[in-house]
């Protein structure tokens, strides 16, 4: 197997998510690849990715040199920066990489991620998989896709919009994300969209056809639970309710567990996290 090949197919995941890379530039121990996605109608802002491979087993100055590369990047394309990957077709030093890593501001640590291409060769057979790895709430809604598909085809229009939706900053309040997810929408859905539609004491944030919207900016575990409640209440009023989290304060290990938790009680939600 070339390592060619390798890369290729570590760039798929991003190329069926719509990035387009630039070409690769060489390094004294690999090449660098840029991509690039674009945004859409002047309110979804461009968006950018950032990998540094290495055809070798990599050293620790190798991975010193791509924070230095990647913080460079980040400070000229700011928060668009979805994301810097490390990857080396050989070992590396998983201990001394994490805790160089686990040096790094939390905002910036948790957007760098760590591959080595060797390993993956190693598990492919068992694999078999086109993606070498998707974020797991990514692939919780393919699998849910065809469940969905013939009964309401425009739901898998409006999941695919709300996944590639990123605003142009951060908001403080739901309310800014309610009001800038409606725009977007509007492209597609004009005549459709209801705002706080009521459903009896309470409100959905959205309301396409039979389907709610709900948008969440989580600060705490509690309002995560709540979501629950929430989602039980618009059961009898909607097809599907999709869930939008902007995540301040909640791990995603904690969110995907409310998750699974609305599928054991058989409500038609898919949540999609920011």
């Amino acid at each position: 197997m070339i390592i060619l090949s390798e890369i290729e197919k570590f760039k798929r995941r991003f190329l069926k998510d719509g990035y387009e890379f630039e070409k690769p530039k060489p390094t004294d121990v690999g090449e660098r690849l840029i991509g690039k996605k674009k945004g859409k109608w002047g309110i979804v802002s461009d968006k950018w990715i950032f990998i540094e491979y290495v055809s070798k087993s990599a050293t620790l100055e190798d991975f010193t040199n791509f924070l230095k590369n990647y913080e460079d990047f980040v400070e000229e394309h700011g928060e668009d920066v979805k994301g810097g990957y490390f990857v080396t077709h050989g070992d590396y030093d998983k201990k001394g990489f994490n805790f160089v890593l686990g040096k790094l501001k939390k905002g910036v640590r948790e957007r760098i991620e760590i591959k080595s291409l060797k390993a993956i060769e190693e598990k492919e057979v068992e694999l078999k998989k086109e993606v070498i790895e998707e974020p797991k709430e990514i692939v919780v809604i393919k699998e849910r896709k065809p469940e969905v598909k013939e009964e309401l085809p425009e739901l898998i229009r409006i999941i695919k919009l709300l996944e590639e939706f990123e605003p142009r900053k951060r908001y403080e309040d739901e309310e800014m994300y309610e009001e800038v997810i409606s725009t977007y929408l509007e492209r597609d859905f004009s005549r459709q969209i209801e705002h706080q539609f009521r459903i009896g004491s309470t409100r959905v944030d959205l309301k396409v056809g039979k389907i709610g919207i709900e948008i969440k900016r989580l600060t705490s575990i509690n309002e995560l639970n709540r979501l629950v409640g929430q989602i039980t209440a618009y059961k009898s009023f909607f097809d599907h309710i999709i869930v939008v989290v902007f995540n301040v304060g909640v791990s995603k290990r904690e969110i995907l567990s409310v998750d699974d938790r609305m599928k054991e009680l058989g409500l038609p939600v898919t949540m999609i996290i920011k």
